[in-house]
């Protein structure tokens, strides 16, 4: 059951991230829009494609193999580009949950807590045919009890001192796997334009529903900027 919940929430994740490609700006008709007495608009350059290999050689060449991962479904014919997944719980509260016991991180259970975080974009093939302006923002966790999904989904994210940002989740499945062990998974649709800041930012606190209070540890935010430029395609040159 288990198993099949997981694929599940990934065959979801894989349609709204086929909703969020398809939901991309559409290439507008040279010169103009639609409308007959709107302003005149740019047209759209092309972009060169680029193969999953020549991205695996480029992040190779600028060092950032480490930090984004390029994975093909053969069976889907499917292609995953993602960010290292990064742990956002600290050590110290994760080793309590297993054996530890204190006033605030409770008795151990045998089971350790984590919160698994990574952004992610898939696309048909072994061919980017387009930069992608959305992704997906997933939080896998395992604990003791539950840590987010009973409180609300909804994501909120404070940066650089007031300055705020708000998801709403597109996805999510939890799972209590035996008496001392909660599994749960969410997801969230982010812009290129919020990864960007958010990867640029110096603090990056979060919150999900009314859940404890949580961070984004600063190596993890720099891993966001290579899967950035690794998804984002060349204008193809006029000829």
């Amino acid at each position: 059951m288990k198993t099949m919940k997981i694929i599940l929430l990934t065959s979801t994740i894989c349609f709204i991230l086929t909703l969020a490609a398809s939901a991309q700006t559409p290439t507008p008709t040279p010169g103009y829009s639609d409308s007959q007495d709107a302003m005149p608009v740019a047209a759209v350059k092309a972009e060169t494609p680029r193969t999953l290999d020549e991205m695996k050689a480029a992040a190779k060449r600028n060092k950032t193999d480490d930090d984004v991962f390029f994975v093909w479904d053969k069976f889907k014919d499917e292609s995953q580009v993602l960010s290292k997944p990064e742990n956002i719980v600290g050590s110290w509260e994760g080793a309590f949950a297993i054996m530890g016991s204190s006033p605030r991180y409770g008795s151990g259970s045998g089971t350790p807590r984590l919160i698994i975080v990574h952004l992610e974009w898939r696309f048909g093939g072994k061919t980017l045919t387009e930069t992608p302006d959305k992704f997906a923002l997933v939080f896998s966790g395992m604990s003791p009890d539950w840590q987010f999904l009973k409180t609300g989904d909804t994501l909120y994210l404070l940066y650089d001192g007031d300055n705020r940002m708000q998801l709403n989740a597109a996805a999510s499945d939890r799972d209590v796997v035996k008496y001392n062990r909660v599994d749960e998974k969410i997801a969230y649709i982010i812009t290129r334009e919020q990864v960007a800041t958010l990867a640029a930012a110096k603090k990056v606190e979060l919150r999900i529903g009314n859940a404890k209070p949580r961070e984004f540890k600063p190596k993890m935010l720099k891993r966001w900027q290579p899967l950035l430029d690794a998804t984002q395609l060349s204008p193809t040159a006029d000829r």
